[in-house]
């Protein structure tokens, strides 16, 4: 039972690891990608909300 536990364990450190390094990757897609001149500047509620237009048609 011990092992078990043990293995779980593990198996979902890495699930978490890989999803962690997933989001860094999507997050630096994003600054490259909408960044424009300010690549920072995706951080911005502005930004966000022009984004979501385009996927809204709004």
């Amino acid at each position: 039972m011990n092992n078990n536990l043990k293995y779980v364990k593990k198996q979902v450190r890495i699930v978490l690891a890989v999803l962690l390094f997933g989001l860094i990757l999507f997050a630096l897609g994003l600054v490259v990608g909408y960044g424009g001149k300010n690549p920072w500047d995706i951080l911005s509620p502005d930004k966000w909300q022009e984004i979501v237009s385009k996927f809204t048609g709004r």
